[in-house]
């Protein structure tokens, strides 16, 4: 797998798509440095019925690790990202952000929400978001 020196944070739809193409045991070779999913979408993909994402998540030295945001990563997301959201409608995509430009300023968010997509590269700038299958690319 020819990934490089990246730090990638997958959003919840690519992970589910990669959790269905590539079996929790053979992502267990990849590097544990270079991937990471927002907490939110780790604490959801509990609820994913085929249960690959929970799999992928929970293998022993599995590659996809949850983000934990410091104190201002937590300010970044609650009073620039989420000022007046009370939901969770987001979450994982706004938290993913704010790690991104507050504990891993190299890493590149793969996403497939528009809406999102546009945000991050806002927040986040070029070269720091794309579409999962760049990311796709990036691993063969």
């Amino acid at each position: 797998m020819a990934i490089a020196n990246i730090n990638w944070i997958l959003d919840d739809g690519p992970l589910g798509a990669l959790a269905q193409c590539v079996e929790s045991d053979q992502a267990a070779t990849w590097s544990r440095d270079h991937f990471w999913v927002p907490n939110s979408c780790a604490i959801a993909a509990a609820q994913d019925k085929s249960g690959r994402r929970p799999r992928w998540l929970m293998a022993n030295g599995g590659p996809f690790q949850p983000t934990a945001l410091d104190e201002s990563g937590l300010e970044l997301l609650y009073t620039h990202l989420r000022p007046s959201q009370s939901t969770i409608v987001d979450l994982g995509e706004h938290e993913a952000i704010a790690w991104g430009l507050t504990i891993s300023p190299e890493a590149v968010f793969v996403v497939c929400d528009k809406r999102a997509a546009i945000l991050a590269l806002a927040e986040l700038g070029r070269h720091r978001v794309c579409h999962p299958f760049e990311f796709w690319r990036a691993l063969v």
